[in-house]
C-alpha cells in the first residue's frame, strides 16, 4: 500500500496511549510526514512525542499539541492554530475516546463519554473541514446490539437527554450510544459531502490492552480480562492487539487512494475488512438529526445562521467551497479574529454572508 506523497500531514487526538500511539509510531516510520500527536496531558503527550521520535524516518516531523476534546473552547483553539499554520490535512484521525464508570459532566455541561467521543470531534472536523483530505472516527462493534459483545444496547431515542447524561446512569450504555453516534456521524458526512472530505469509521476490535477502561479497578481488570477475553472469542468477536489495529489505522490514514484500496467514504471498517454496520447506524433519519443536534450542541458560529437569516441553515443544504473556506481563514487571521467570532453561512448561490464584531 503506498503512502501518500512527502509532507503529508497526520493529526492524532488521544495519541500518547494506546491505538492512537501505535497509529502514530506505524505513521512516522514512514518519510517526509509531519505527524501531530495529540493528548490532554502535556507530560504524556511530552513523553510520547520522544518515543515516537525515536523510531521515526529522518524526515518525518512529531510535534505535540495539547487538545482536551471534551472542551468546546480547547478544540476551537487547537483548530485555530492548525488553521494560523495553514496546514492541509493528509488525515485527522479522531481517535480519543473514554469510557467511564461515574457520570462527570464538561465544562460545556455534556456527559464526558458523549463529549469525548463525539461531540469535540464533531466540531473538529468541521472547523477542519476546508483543510483536511480525509477523516477517520473511532466506533466499535458494541454500537450494533446484535453483536454479542456483552455490552448494553445504545439508546438513541432522547438526543438532548443522552448529552447530558441518561438517567439512571450507566457508563457502558453512554459508551455504546457514543460510539453509534461515531458512526452515524461518518455516514452523514459522507452523504453530505460526496466529493470529500472522505471519511471512514473504523473500529480497532476487541483490544484488552488498551487504556481505554482506565477509570476501571486496575486490580479488577488485571483479574477480568482473560475472562472477557476468552468470551468475547467464543462469541465471535474478534480481538487485536493496538500495534495491529493501530498499524491498520495508520495505513488506512496514508492510502494513497482509498478507491484503490477497496475502501469507500462512509464505510465501517473492522480492523482490516469492510464490515457491515447496524441497520441503526445505517438509518439516515438517525443520522440527519443527530447531524443537526450535533450543530446545535457545539455551536460553532461559523456553522450558524446569520442573524439576518431567517429560515433553514444554509449548512444543512450545502457544501462549503474550500478556495472560498481558505480566503475567510486568511482574512481571520489578518484581524485577528477567531472562528467564534464570525457567522459563516452559504448560499446555493454560493454567496455567503459573514457579520461580526468587526467589518471585514
Amino acid at each position: 500500500m503506498a503512502p501518500t506523497t512527502s509532507n503529508a500531514v497526520f493529526v492524532v487526538t488521544g495519541a500518547n496511549t494506546g491505538l492512537g500511539f501505535e497509529c502514530c509510531k506505524a505513521l512516522a516510520k514512514e518519510p517526509n510526514r509531519l505527524i501531530i500527536l495529540a493528548g490532554r496531558n502535556t507530560e504524556r503527550v511530552h513523553a510520547a512525542v520522544a518515543e515516537v521520535t525515536r523510531v521515526a524516518a529522518a524526515s518525518t516531523v512529531v510535534e505535540p499539541a495539547i487538545v482536551d476534546v471534551a472542551s468546546l473552547r480547547s478544540v476551537r483553539d487547537f483548530c485555530d492554530e492548525l488553521i494560523r499554520r495553514d496546514l492541509q490535512i493528509t488525515c485527522l484521525v479522531c481517535n480519543a475516546g473514554i469510557q467511564v464508570k461515574e457520570k462527570a459532566v464538561t465544562a460545556d455541561g455534556f456527559e464526558a463519554t458523549i463529549a469525548t467521543n463525539h461531540i469535540g470531534h464533531f466540531l473538529m472536523t468541521q472547523l477542519l473541514l476546508s483543510r483536511t483530505k480525509r477523516i477517520m472516527t473511532l466506533s466499535s462493534e458494541t454500537h450494533d446490539q446484535n453483536e454479542k459483545t456483552g455490552l448494553p444496547a445504545p439508546s438513541m431515542a432522547d438526543l438532548a437527554a443522552l448529552s447530558k447524561g441518561l438517567e439512571p446512569f450507566d457508563g457502558l450504555t453512554a459508551y455504546t450510544s457514543s460510539k453509534l453516534c461515531a458512526l452515524l456521524h461518518a455516514k452523514e458526512h459522507a452523504r453530505r459531502y460526496p466529493r470529500g472530505p472522505e471519511i471512514l469509521a473504523f473500529t480497532p476490535g476487541f483490544t484488552p490492552d488498551t487504556s481505554l477502561f482506565r477509570a476501571n479497578n486496575r486490580l479488577v481488570w488485571a483479574i477480568a480480562k482473560p475472562i472477557v477475553t476468552w468470551i468475547s472469542r467464543w462469541n465471535g468477536v474478534r480481538i487485536s492487539t493496538p500495534a495491529y489495529s493501530g498499524g491498520m489505522m495508520a495505513r488506512i490514514a496514508a492510502s494513497s487512494s482509498w478507491a484503490a484500496d477497496g475502501w469507500t467514504s462512509g464505510d465501517y471498517v473492522r480492523i482490516d475488512e469492510v464490515y457491515a454496520a447496524s441497520a441503526e447506524a445505517c438509518d439516515a433519519a438517525l443520522g440527519r438529526a443527530l447531524w443537526e443536534q450535533s450543530e446545535q450542541w457545539v455551536k460553532p458560529t461559523w456553522l450558524a445562521a446569520s442573524s439576518s437569516f431567517k429560515g433553514e441553515s444554509d449548512f444543512a443544504k450545502f457544501e462549503k467551497p474550500r478556495r472560498l473556506q481558505k480566503h475567510i481563514d486568511k482574512i481571520r487571521y489578518q484581524k485577528g479574529l477567531k472562528a467564534e467570532d464570525m457567522f459563516v453561512r452559504q448560499r446555493s448561490t454560493a454567496m455567503w454572508v459573514i457579520d461580526g464584531p468587526t467589518t471585514l
